[in-house]
């Protein structure tokens, strides 16, 4: 994404969260989201295997089974699911039609287990 098209324009530091979540967006991604109702849902997923990774999946409705929380997001209504851990920062891009979102710059975290996932 480049500076041109990057949108820093919010943070979750509420009290579910364990650090404050830095949230950018580009530009494609922001107009994907309002085209689409103007809400984005985040959650974590966990992929099967050896070593614990997850990645973020998107959504305009909400995962059935997850509670959210309305980050502070400006222009859209962005919401994150209540999870035991979050990156530092959360990059939204379009992608393939879709709004991709980034764990601290890449599509994978690897980690320990992800609680709720």
């Amino acid at each position: 994404m480049s500076n041109d098209d990057a949108r820093d324009t919010g943070s979750a530091s509420n009290s579910r969260y364990r650090h404050d979540v830095r949230i950018s967006a580009d530009a494609a991604a922001i107009d994907l989201v309002l085209s689409r109702g103007g809400r984005l849902y985040v959650w974590q997923t966990r992929s099967v295997g050896c070593q614990p990774m997850s990645r973020l999946e998107t959504g305009p409705v909400p995962r059935r089974g997850r509670t959210f929380e309305r980050a502070e997001f400006d222009p859209f209504a962005l919401y994150l699911a209540v999870t035991g851990r979050w990156p530092h920062e959360l990059v939204l891009e379009a992608h393939r039609g879709r709004v991709r979102a980034l764990w601290d710059g890449s599509a994978w975290a690897v980690h320990g287990p992800v609680s709720g996932a």
